[in-house]
C-alpha cells in the first residue's frame, strides 16, 4: 500500500483467542461475510489479480522508492525519470491487473502526485518534510511516551496534518492518514469522544479518494470499529468488523495474513458478544491461516 506518510500506517493490535499462536499485528480489522449456520465457505473465491512474482517484487522496491520521494522530497535532480519509472509500473499494472483494481489505481495516483509534486515550490516541499518529519516522531511513540508527552504529541500531529492539507489537499489519502494518526493518538490516550471525529473524517476521506473497496479503507472500518469495541457498542463493533473484513477480503485474498488479522478480530467482537461459536469459527480460520504461512 502506498503511504506517502509512512509513519501513518500504523494499526491497532491483535491477540488470538483460541491459540497459543501470536498475531499481535498492528493492522487493520476487517471482516468477511456473516457465517452461515454451517460456516461453509463459498465455492466461488475471490480471485485476486497479481503481477508476475519477479515484476511484483520489483514493482513494490522501486513504489516504495518512489513514495519515499514522496514523503521526503529533498532531491529533485531526477524528477523525470522517477515520473517516467511511476508510468512505467503502472502500464504493467494496467495490462496484468487492470485499470479499476486498486493498486492500479494508486499506480496512477502515484504517477499524478509525481507531478503535482514537481510543480511545488521550493516552500512546499520543506512543509512536506517537516509533516513527514513530526509525523514520523510521534508515530514511533510508545503509548508510554505518548501520555508523557501527549499535548507535544498531539500539537505535533495537528500541525503535520496542517501541512499536508495545505501542500497536498484535503481529499488525497495522505491528508487521511495523518488525520488518522491523530485519532490514534487520542485512542490511546482514552480521549475516545476526540478521536471518534477523526476516525471518521479519515473514512469519508479514504472513501472519497480510494474507494470502498481499498485495504485502507478497510482499515479505517477496523479502527472505527476497535473504538466501538473499546467505548462499549459492540453491535456496532460488529458491522464495521465485518465491513472490513469483506473489503480486505475483496482486495488481499482470502490467504492474506492481513486477513487473517481481521478474522481474528471479529473473533474478538464475537467474544465480547458472548457468541463464543462464532468467535471460535473465526478464529481457527485466522490460525489455519497463520499457519500455512509459517510452514
Amino acid at each position: 500500500m502506498n503511504k506517502y506518510v509512512r509513519a501513518l500506517a500504523s494499526l491497532p493490535k491483535c491477540v488470538l483467542l483460541f491459540s497459543a499462536i501470536s498475531l499481535s499485528i498492528r493492522a487493520p480489522k476487517t471482516l468477511a461475510q456473516t457465517p452461515t449456520s454451517t460456516h461453509m465457505t463459498t465455492a466461488h473465491e475471490q480471485v485476486v489479480p497479481k503481477l508476475p512474482a519477479l515484476l511484483q517484487k520489483q514493482a513494490s522496491r522501486a513504489e516504495d522508492g518512489l513514495d519515499d520521494l514522496l514523503s521526503q522530497p529533498s532531491d529533485m535532480s531526477h524528477i523525470r525519470l522517477q515520473i517516467a519509472q511511476a508510468k512505467k509500473y503502472l502500464a504493467l499494472r494496467q495490462k496484468y491487473q487492470g485499470d479499476t483494481w486498486w493498486q492500479t489505481q494508486d499506480a496512477q495516483r502515484r504517477v499524478d502526485d509525481l507531478l503535482q509534486l514537481e510543480n511545488m515550490t521550493p516552500e512546499q516541499r520543506e512543509d512536506l518534510v517537516k509533516a513527514n518529519t513530526l509525523a514520523s516522531a510521534v508515530d514511533k511513540l510508545s503509548i508510554g511516551e505518548r501520555q508523557k508527552k501527549a499535548d507535544e504529541a498531539i500539537s505535533d500531529a495537528l500541525t503535520a496534518a496542517g501541512l499536508l492539507k495545505e501542500v497536498w489537499g484535503e481529499n488525497k489519502p495522505v491528508y487521511a492518514f495523518s488525520l488518522n494518526l491523530i485519532a490514534e493518538l487520542y485512542h490511546d490516550l482514552g480521549r475516545y469522544k476526540d478521536a471518534e471525529p477523526f476516525y471518521e473524517q479519515a473514512l469519508r476521506i479514504r472513501g472519497s479518494s480510494l474507494g470502498d473497496q481499498h485495504p485502507d479503507y478497510a482499515t479505517s472500518l477496523n479502527n472505527l470499529a476497535e473504538l466501538y469495541l473499546d467505548t462499549g457498542r459492540s453491535q456496532q463493533a460488529e458491522t464495521y468488523y465485518l465491513a472490513s473484513l469483506a473489503v480486505s477480503k475483496h482486495a488481499l485474498g482470502s490467504d492474506d495474513t492481513d486477513y487473517a488479522i481481521e478474522l481474528n478480530n471479529v473473533a474478538v467482537v464475537y467474544e465480547a458478544l458472548a457468541r463464543y461459536e462464532d468467535a471460535k469459527h473465526y478464529s481457527l480460520q485466522a490460525i489455519s491461516i497463520d499457519r500455512r504461512h509459517r510452514g
